[in-house]
């Protein structure tokens, strides 16, 4: 069991919600994601959850009363590239 996440297989360190993460960009279409250690890789899934069943849906709703439509997404912020 690693407690690290090595980033020899990322291109990019970024972070999603404030959790340091490391993204593989080369596949833009499904990125590889993964948190930089065992407590980030485990904080990064609770963000996922938190943001599919509570923001989402509330950005969701906040679209369809301005009548507006809202496409689903997630937005990471990429400080640098790795390599």
């Amino acid at each position: 069991m690693n407690f690290y996440t090595s980033d020899s297989d990322y291109t990019h360190e970024g972070s999603f919600y404030g959790v340091p993460i490391y993204l593989n960009l080369e596949n833009e279409e499904e990125p590889v994601i993964e948190g930089t250690n065992i407590i980030t890789d485990g904080l990064f899934e609770v963000m996922i959850v938190i943001h599919k069943s509570i923001i989402e849906p509330m950005a969701s709703f906040l679209a369809s009363i301005r009548n507006q439509t809202y496409e689903p997404h997630f937005q990471f912020k990429v400080k640098y590239k790795l390599k």
